[in-house]
């Protein structure tokens, strides 16, 4: 038994052996295929061999590298990740790069995140033409890694892009998403744009908050279903509804009258969806199977729920 596990363990060893020689002297694709493996394996002494990888003259060699390094989680190829996410022109390897950073770089990572949502940095390299897009690219995924992360040290900066961000609406929304996953104070801001902003930043606002927290959120949610513009009304359902907020069903309830019909499906999605987490007579809703327009008649949950004493059909 014991000779047959060291032979296995030869074996093994001769596998590795040649998947790192492939590395070095394969063709592309199998350069790219030793990278895949020597991911997979996440052995940290792969880690310079794969850093090396990094320069490979195939982007796809290069991207497959960064992923694989990301998998090892060695923190001390951080540095060559940062030198390649600069010198490499690649947005494809720039992204791949930036990856590996957030998941291997944890809260290392932040200050250099912070960085790059504030400003793209002089030095940093790209391909002829594609400065723009590949950019934009990684400013988001830095922003919603901000977010996850829970970086509260990067509120000052994400307020501070939100008027300046020319992204376009789908980047001032990640922004506020993740302020709303960052919680705590930052919510503040996001509170002020759904009481205070215009109706595009109360919508965005809305949806944003149906990823926080806390209870002022859900109060301020709350206020905003008495909202005068219909896309903020029907946001604020769709947020409280996310949040799982029971308590605000009788009021979201009451916009099942509301004269806008996307905001009376909103409105029966979401009561439906609470039916698990609050008391729901089914047949308060039958106003709404009924309703004149298809769209509200068609309106399915999100989730499977049983209303109470409620056979709507």
């Amino acid at each position: 038994m014991e000779k047959e596990a060291a032979v296995e363990s030869s074996d093994r060893t001769e596998a590795i052996e040649a998947v790192r020689k492939l590395l070095v002297d394969g063709d592309s694709l199998d350069r790219r295929t030793a990278c895949r493996i020597l991911g997979d394996l996440a052995n940290p002494g792969d880690a310079l061999l794969l850093v090396a990888a990094l320069r490979d003259a195939d982007i796809n060699v290069c991207v497959e590298a960064a992923q694989a390094l990301g998998r090892i989680g060695d923190c001390a190829v951080i540095a060559p990740l940062l030198e390649t996410l600069y010198t490499n022109p690649s947005g494809e390897v720039k992204i791949a790069v930036l990856e590996a950073l957030i998941s291997l770089g944890g809260k290392r990572v932040v200050p250099h995140l912070m960085g790059l949502v504030k400003n793209r940095p002089d030095d940093m390299v790209f391909e002829e033409g594609d400065t723009r897009d590949s950019w934009l690219g990684i400013q988001r995924i830095a922003v919603e890694a901000l977010g996850r992360m829970g970086a509260s040290e990067a509120v000052p900066v994400l307020v501070a892009i939100l008027e300046e961000y020319q992204g376009g609406e789908d980047a001032e929304a990640e922004v506020l998403t993740a302020l709303a996953r960052i919680g705590g104070a930052s919510e503040a801001e996001l509170i002020k744009r759904l009481t205070a902003g215009t109706a595009r930043e109360r919508q965005c606002a809305a949806h944003a908050l149906g990823k926080a927290s806390s209870a002022a959120g859900l109060h301020a949610l709350a206020g905003a279903l008495g909202d005068g513009e219909d896309d903020v009304r029907a946001a604020a359902i769709e947020a409280l509804a996310l949040r799982r907020a029971g308590r605000y069903t009788a009021a979201i309830l009451a916009l099942i009258k509301d004269p806008v019909p996307y905001v009376r499906r909103a409105a029966l999605r979401a009561v439906a969806d609470l039916a698990d987490v609050a008391e729901v007579n089914g047949d308060e809703l039958i106003a709404l199977i009924g309703d004149d327009n298809p769209q509200v008649r068609a309106a399915k949950p999100r989730r499977r729920t049983r209303l109470n004493n409620g056979d709507l059909g």
